[in-house]
């Protein structure tokens, strides 16, 4: 059997170490190796899934996880067919282009935080940013250094929306994914991200879906104990399927 590792990806406005405390539950608990690639932010998905896929160790099957952009490079890595993946575990997967209103909010938000970004205003750009996907005046209720940093980010985050606006992938190429798949949504999430999790999972033919009633798009981030207890049972669940039975004598 080949040895099995985690990928954890995570959302544009974050870093690797939103997933530190999944990496130690999941090595603690069903011994699996984890590793959680940098997404610097390219302008496609496909060179997202090519730096992650440099992140797997040779010969290794996958369990993919992902939160927002992360999420989508997810699915596109599973669309790929480069990997050996066993099961696919997604959070609110930013994948616009499933939407076909060209006003639906993100779209209309998303180019507007690269305007704003072009045009010099970095501040601004990650204000709205931030407000979007929690809530108004978020950003300025942060800490001056945690500022800072999401706007040194900016950059990262609109090649993001970028690659994210010009992805081919459609809701149909998913019914090639037949592996366990996890969907997860917050109830006080945008609107159009949860009808991208209700396509997704719709689509997958294997998949289910798992509503947090109090948590918003950013859950993985503002409450990761919630939400690595559900992504924890779910790859415990795949491993349990996954036993041979053992014959009787």
């Amino acid at each position: 059997m080949a040895a099995e590792t985690v990928v954890l990806l995570h959302s544009s406005g974050s870093s690797p170490r939103q997933w530190s405390a999944l990496a130690g539950r999941l090595a603690a608990s069903l011994r699996l190796h984890a590793v959680a690639p940098d997404l610097e932010g390219t302008r496609t998905l496909d060179e997202d899934v090519d730096h992650a896929c440099r992140a797997i160790p040779a010969g290794h099957a996958v369990h993919l996880v992902g939160h927002s952009h992360g999420a989508a490079v997810a699915v596109k890595a599973a669309l790929s067919g480069r990997l050996d993946v066993r099961s696919l575990t997604v959070y609110e997967p930013s994948l616009f282009a499933f939407l076909e209103d060209p006003e639906a909010s993100p779209k209309v938000v998303g180019r507007e935080i690269t305007r704003l970004f072009e045009t010099g205003e970095a501040e601004a750009s990650a204000r709205l940013y931030v407000d979007y996907w929690t809530t108004a005046g978020e950003f300025d209720r942060m800490p001056a250094e945690k500022r800072a940093r999401m706007v040194a980010r900016m950059g990262s985050v609109v090649n993001c929306f970028a690659a994210l606006f010009h992805d081919e992938a459609r809701p149909a190429d998913l019914a090639r994914l037949a592996m366990p798949s996890l969907v997860m949504s917050g109830r006080r999430s945008p609107g159009p991200s949860q009808d991208i999790c209700e396509i997704v999972a719709g689509s997958l033919p294997n998949a289910r879906l798992h509503h947090f009633s109090e948590l918003g798009h950013m859950g993985p981030v503002t409450d990761p104990a919630s939400v690595n207890a559900v992504i924890e049972e779910f790859l415990r669940d795949v491993a349990r399927a996954r036993k041979p039975e053992r014959r009787a004598a």
